[in-house]
């Protein structure tokens, strides 16, 4: 064997060097390509990726801004004249439009009104563009044969608030022309009504303390008042543990307020 490995060692070594070049060239000449192409395609894949997910936000962003300007206000004097058109025909005296903190295109508006009222002005409201929600009624002032009611509703423009058909405008108010219409929230009863005018949902009592001199003093509208300081031309006449009495003197006479604190108590 030996002898045999020495006679042809050149030609064995030849023989060898040959098949690794061939070797080689194979390897170059298919798993080369083969990695190219993979390498291409996983590219191609990446990009196409891409390109659905841009495809996709601009979709996503073209509905949102169909949305925001069905529901939205392009001019703001428009939506606003259109409110106070409504305010004026029905004699009603709104008290606050505000935007929304949590949401920009939501308005609440706070008035004070009689139910009949209110009645014809809500109707005369969704005679327009808008979205009505989270209506809340309060006690106000009692002492009147009919009572007025502390309101509030947050409202949601739809396109400036623009009128809705004819049609559905003469149907609302052939609703709120319906004659014997009572109002739930009047106690008909006699000998209960509070002769106070109720403020707790006009203005907001904060909390009631004592300073330092041992008097009470109350936090409204995040301003503090004590016995004698005047609240909107009601004079506060006494601070007890849990409410604030005021007094207001004009030529109807002496109207009396009682401001409670909005949170429920236990028990209630």
């Amino acid at each position: 064997m030996e002898v045999f490995l020495r006679r042809y060692q050149n030609f064995l070594i030849s023989t060898l060097f040959m098949l690794s070049g061939l070797f080689a060239v194979g390897y170059s000449e298919f798993y080369s390509p083969y990695t190219i192409y993979a390498t291409d395609a996983a590219k191609k894949t990446s990009q196409l990726k891409k390109e659905i997910e841009n495809i996709g936000e601009k979709d996503k962003q073209k509905v949102t801004e169909n949305q925001q300007a069905e529901k939205g206000i392009h001019f703001l004097p428009d939506f606003l004249g259109r409110i106070n058109d409504i305010a004026h025909r029905q004699q009603v005296i709104i008290n606050r439009l505000s935007p929304e903190k949590e949401e920009s295109l939501k308005f609440k508006l706070e008035m004070t009104s009689e139910y009949r009222t209110f009645i014809k002005f809500i109707a005369q409201l969704e005679s327009l563009n808008v979205i009505i929600d989270d209506i809340q009624l309060h006690p106000y002032d009692a002492r009147k044969v009919t009572p007025v009611h502390a309101i509030s509703f947050t409202i949601i423009p739809r396109n400036d608030a623009e009128p809705l058909s004819a049609e559905r405008q003469k149907k609302l108010q052939e609703l709120v022309a319906k004659p014997g219409q009572r109002n739930p929230f009047q106690r008909l009863a006699p000998g209960i009504v509070d002769h106070l005018v109720d403020l707790t949902w006009v203005v907001k009592l904060g909390g009631i303390g004592v300073a330092l001199d041992g008097k009470r003093y109350a936090t409204i509208d995040n301003s503090s008042y004590r016995v004698g300081d005047t609240l909107e031309g009601r004079v506060i006449t006494e601070i007890t543990e849990s409410k604030v009495f005021m007094e207001k003197i004009d030529d109807d006479g002496v109207t009396r307020f009682v401001l409670s604190s909005r949170e429920k108590k236990k028990g209630e």
